[in-house]
């Protein structure tokens, strides 16, 4: 777990930088007989842990945990403190309450340490869970801790169990994210160094000791002198560290191989269910990336679908006429196709929706916003029943200032096909001089029902769906 202090540096955070812990308590006792607040009870719990003083540390954590207005930050260091005195049930529970204090976790801190709680009293299942839902919300930019996830002695036993881990098709819609191999790439290298803490301590083998000093109160690190003194000790350290990584990264990799197969599996039933909800646009691009996994993008591939019988026919006629037209724009999206490019199609292919779209996308990607939205509209009228052309074209008629067309437009949206939420957003963005352009979002990677939060509880929806469908014994064809 990391965990930083969020009050201004004091005498007490001055004389823990400068090493002198045992300073900083007597500072933090003579504080804590004047006031016992919940500032001066995180100084308390941080600086006992820096003095290795746990069960201490514990004994300050419980007066912060019954302090008034405490909030989910004060209860992670609670957690810690009974973490690092080997308190690991109560760790956990203190963690879990910290959660459930909020309607919606803190991003991938919350799971990540809620993953170290879990396997540290033999949860390994819900700490592997948790680990992997922490990945997919860490940013990139938080390269220490994406770093730190592999090497934390507290999440190994959730690793081993990754190894032989298979997930389910739930497991796979909540933890798949396409900057998985991102995160694979970025942990291979042994350089930089990573982030290590008080549990780790007692795995990793004593000679390194002397190179690590505090960081914060819940990670230490090597400083540039101790590498400087030592640069041998430092090379034997990050061989070490990279030896107990790549076996953690490999168990990873292959889980995430084995959700994205599954989910790559899955698209036609997540088309079906798109259909059956009426949103057609979704349920296009799950055909999509049906026709783009197989060879030539033959439309041979796609289930039977009566609700998209249309679409599914417009493939098979374009395909047809062009296998090799169809593919290329099967393949294409950005940066979307040129006039010569749509021109240069074959009869089918460039009367399809499909073309139209792309056309649309390609003047737009050119700032050429009139002509954008002039092609989105022609595939409007092609695929009066697909969302995709129509929310194209209210953002093309926002951008070029055209209001009333832009209302018009989003009217014309069925309500099955946005959830009201987004509807609203737009209905903003319409009427705002500075609107958000991320409202209307895009799709990365493999898509699931979510659509990166374009659907909200769509994930749900479909188990929910699938069961049903699956319990009633009838086809997936609503």
């Amino acid at each position: 777990m990391i965990i930083l202090s969020d009050t201004e540096e004091t005498e007490v955070e001055h004389l823990n930088e400068l090493g002198l812990h045992s300073e900083a308590l007597e500072a933090v006792e003579r504080e804590l007989k004047i006031r016992q607040n919940k500032s001066t009870l995180w100084e308390a719990v941080t600086t006992a842990m820096a003095n290795k003083r746990y069960d201490l540390a514990v004994e300050y954590a419980e007066r912060l945990k019954v302090a008034p207005g405490i909030k989910k930050r004060h209860l992670q260091l609670v957690s810690l403190a009974y973490n690092y005195a080997g308190r690991s049930l109560e760790a956990y529970q203190c963690c879990r309450e910290a959660i459930d204090r909020t309607d919606t976790p803190n991003e991938a801190g919350d799971y990540y340490t809620l993953a170290c709680r879990a396997s540290s009293i033999g949860l390994q299942k819900e700490a592997f869970a948790n680990i992997l839902i922490a990945l997919v919300f860490l940013p990139r930019n938080d390269e220490d801790i994406l770093r730190k996830a592999f090497l934390d002695s507290e999440l190994a036993g959730a690793w081993r169990y990754a190894e032989t881990a298979e997930p389910t098709l739930a497991q796979a819609l909540s933890v798949y994210f396409p900057d998985w191999k991102y995160v694979v790439q970025h942990n291979t290298p042994t350089e930089p160094e990573r982030w290590i803490d008080h549990s780790d301590l007692k795995h990793i083998p004593a000679e390194f000791h002397t190179l690590l000093k505090p960081r914060c109160p819940s990670t230490l690190l090597s400083t540039p002198l101790t590498t400087a003194l030592n640069p041998d000790l430092h090379r034997r350290y990050l061989k070490w560290q990279d030896d107990q990584v790549q076996p953690r990264l490999l168990a990873f990799s292959n889980y995430m191989e084995k959700v994205t197969t599954l989910l790559e599996d899955s698209q036609g039933r997540l088309a079906t269910f798109q259909a059956h909800k009426r949103r057609f646009g979704a349920a296009r691009v799950h055909l999509l990336e049906i026709l783009r996994k197989s060879p030539n993008a033959d439309p041979s591939r796609l289930p039977e679908i009566p609700l998209l019988a249309p679409l599914i026919t417009e493939f098979r006629n374009q395909f047809a006429e062009s296998p090799e037209a169809f593919s290329r724009l099967v393949h294409r999206s950005y940066p979307g196709l040129s006039q010569g490019e749509f021109e240069a199609l074959p009869s089918a292919n460039r009367r399809s929706g499909t073309a139209a779209l792309l056309l649309g996308n390609g003047y737009y990607n050119r700032k050429l916003r009139n002509e954008a939205v002039q092609a989105w509209a022609s595939c409007a009228q092609i695929w009066p029943w697909d969302e995709t052309p129509l929310l194209n074209l209210v953002r093309g008629l926002i951008e070029t200032n055209r209001k009333n067309e832009a209302t018009r437009a989003l009217g014309a949206i069925r309500s099955e096909a946005i959830s009201q939420q987004l509807r609203r957003k737009i209905e903003f963005n319409i009427h705002c001089e500075d609107w958000a352009p991320d409202t209307f979002g895009r799709q990365d990677g493999i898509p699931i029902p979510s659509f990166s939060g374009f659907y909200p509880g769509a994930n749900q929806e479909f188990l929910q769906w699938l069961k049903e469908s699956e319990n009633s014994n009838s086809s997936l064809n609503p």
